[in-house]
């Protein structure tokens, strides 16, 4: 079986970090704090997928050599380029160039950029290609903010790498009549993937939905709040030790 680890990105969920805002309005209210201490909110959301995958290597039920990572763009393409632990990647959604995003005047949110990747020219493209040989499965919305085209030539684009490899068999590209990066037949072909390269046997996955937990259910902290330090105690931090002497 599979199992699957789900925690609230910061600015979302019981980690609101502000008292007021949707959770994108707060995630690029953080972004900018962030940058003004020479950072970016990936730098937070990274270092989450670093503890996560740490805390699943310490149980007892899960294979440490089978970890993957899934999700709309972000960590699933941003972090899993930088540990080895992770052994297979499902990024959906905004996958696409730099220069996409600027054609389709879609704003990337702050913490979908990794500070100094712009500079450094870091293209999605060479994340993607990073994680050769290793199991990937880029997902493509029809009905998104950016064009399935633009997600085919960057997933193309990455395969070289793939072929350079001798690995193309453990790479796919799914697009769908979706609207949303994590819409059902996007979510059931990425864990479908996902099952074929990392389990013993491959299967087709058929979702049954039950009840849903109500929110009382799925809290996993206090109802006040976890005591711990936001992104901007940690920037008031950082801002105190760089700061000119």
């Amino acid at each position: 079986g599979m199992i699957a680890l789900a925690y609230d990105p910061v600015g979302c969920g019981e980690r609101p970090q502000l008292a007021s805002g949707s959770p994108a309005e707060r995630q690029r209210a953080l972004g900018l704090h962030c940058s003004a201490v020479g950072l970016n909110l990936m730098n937070y959301r990274a270092w989450d997928c670093r503890r996560a995958v740490d805390y699943l290597e310490q149980r007892p039920d899960v294979d440490p050599a089978k970890i993957a990572i899934a999700g709309d763009g972000a960590e699933a393409l941003e972090y899993a380029a930088f540990d080895k632990r992770i052994a297979a990647s499902f990024p959906t959604g905004q996958v696409v160039s730099f220069k996409a995003f600027i054609d389709a005047a879609v704003m990337s949110d702050p913490e979908r950029v990794l500070y100094g990747s712009l500079r450094e020219g870091v293209e999605h493209a060479e994340l993607l290609a990073s994680m050769a040989p290793h199991p990937l499965v880029v997902g493509a919305p029809q009905r998104g903010l950016l064009s399935v085209e633009a997600t085919t030539q960057t997933f193309n684009d990455a395969m070289r790498a793939y072929r350079a490899a001798g690995s193309t068999d453990v790479a796919s590209l799914v697009d769908a009549n979706e609207a949303l990066a994590l819409g059902p037949d996007i979510r059931r072909a990425g864990v479908d993937w996902l099952s074929r390269w990392l389990s013993p046997v491959s299967r087709t996955v058929v979702e049954e939905f039950g009840d849903l937990f109500s929110t009382e259910e799925l809290r996993s902290g206090p109802a006040e709040g976890l005591q711990t330090k936001t992104v901007i105690d940690l920037n008031r931090e950082r801002a105190a030790l760089i700061a000119p002497t």
